[in-house]
């Protein structure tokens, strides 16, 4: 559409340069014996007699404002034989037996028309995307909706089939822990208590997951940011302490945010955990809160590497690394709830491999 248009404004723009060419041949040939045709725009032609010091103007009757003298003074100030141009006039000089002629060319009638058809094929241009936008918008809907219908009805078993079994689990959990407690030593009994806790967990998960969608957006408030990050480092110091784990924490003060502060607290410690979870014994967290520009800037990283391919991947549900990640207490959701948190709260979480390192990061407006 844009080369459709494009080639008829070049089109007239040709045709108004051929007709001022036509044009100007045809000022700078007429005598008063001769009876051409006149041309499609206005055109005047200047003839001086040198041997009597005489002017002799034709003149276009549409434009009766022509002024003679204005002529006459940019005809003795050009040049022989080049073509010039004053506002919308193009005129040219050439010499005669007696004297020279001078033809000139009024432009301002093509000049309009040419923007006007410019302005039109812009309006058209503007009318047709938005016209073709709205019926693609409506088209796309239509031809999405079976797709968000099973997405939703999706969700919605997900989060019922995670309500419904919280029941029976918390009732087989009990019940187990009361036989562990008579048998303390039974491998059956402590199994099948352990496959419970991590079955309620993951359901504790989904519900999670469920909730941070079906609920896009929760009320912002401005919080200190750095403090709620320091008791988060003081509340896994002694975890990461008995695993063996380095922590090293750079946390700016007072910085201050506005976001849910419930929802960030989540998104920190599930970063957290992440990092100690796939952090090996003597190993090191770099845990940082820092001042960037208008941005309170978090970064935690942990010993690790992935590939571009695992980058892409790694915050989609249910998905596990199958290699150096992979972990039998790790349900493939804790990444995907931190980047709901993140999109419900308008952060844009990322990681990042570099010097066999793996960095998850995101920016908090500072206020």
């Amino acid at each position: 559409m844009l080369a459709i248009f494009f080639s008829i404004c070049f089109a007239s723009y040709r045709s108004n340069e051929q007709e001022i060419e036509q044009s100007l041949e045809w000022a700078l040939e007429l005598t008063p014996l001769r009876n051409h045709k006149s041309p499609g725009v206005p055109t005047y032609t200047l003839i001086y007699d040198a041997w009597d010091e005489s002017y002799t103007l034709f003149g276009d009757e549409r434009n009766v404002l022509i002024d003679k003298v204005q002529l006459i003074e940019l005809a003795e100030q050009a040049k022989i034989d080049q073509r010039e141009k004053k506002d919308d006039l193009i005129y040219e000089k050439h010499e005669t037996r007696r004297g020279y002629i001078t033809g000139f060319v009024e432009t301002e009638m093509l000049s309009e028309q040419l923007h006007t058809l410019i302005f039109q094929c812009v309006q058209s241009f503007i009318f047709i995307l938005l016209l073709f936008g709205t019926a693609s918008w409506f088209a796309s809907r239509w031809i999405l909706k079976p797709v968000w219908i099973a997405w939703e009805k999706q969700k919605q078993f997900v989060s019922d089939a995670s309500h419904e079994l919280k029941t029976p689990l918390t009732i087989l959990k009990a019940d187990t822990q009361s036989l562990l407690e008579q048998e303390p030593n039974n491998e059956i009994f402590l199994s099948l208590y352990e496959e419970t806790n991590r079955m309620q967990r993951l359901i504790f998960r989904l519900l999670e997951l469920a909730r941070l969608e079906s609920n896009p957006k929760e009320e912002k408030e401005r919080f200190d940011f750095s403090s709620l990050c320091q008791k988060i480092i003081l509340e896994k110091e002694e975890g990461l302490y008995e695993q063996g784990i380095e922590l090293e924490a750079k946390i700016q003060d007072h910085l201050f945010i506005k976001a849910n502060q419930h929802d960030l607290e989540d998104l920190v410690l599930i970063l957290m955990d992440n990092a100690q979870k796939y952090t090996p014994k003597e190993g090191r967290i770099e845990f940082n809160v820092q001042k960037a520009d208008s941005n309170a800037l978090f970064s935690i990283a942990n010993p690790g590497t992935l590939s571009k391919e695992e980058q892409e991947k790694i915050f989609e549900r249910f998905y596990k690394v199958d290699s150096s990640r992979t972990n039998s207490e790790s349900y493939g959701l804790g990444l995907a709830i931190a980047k709901e948190i993140s999109r419900r709260n308008d952060l844009n979480l990322r990681v990042h491999c570099d010097n066999d390192q793996i960095r998850f990061l995101f920016e908090a407006k500072l206020v």
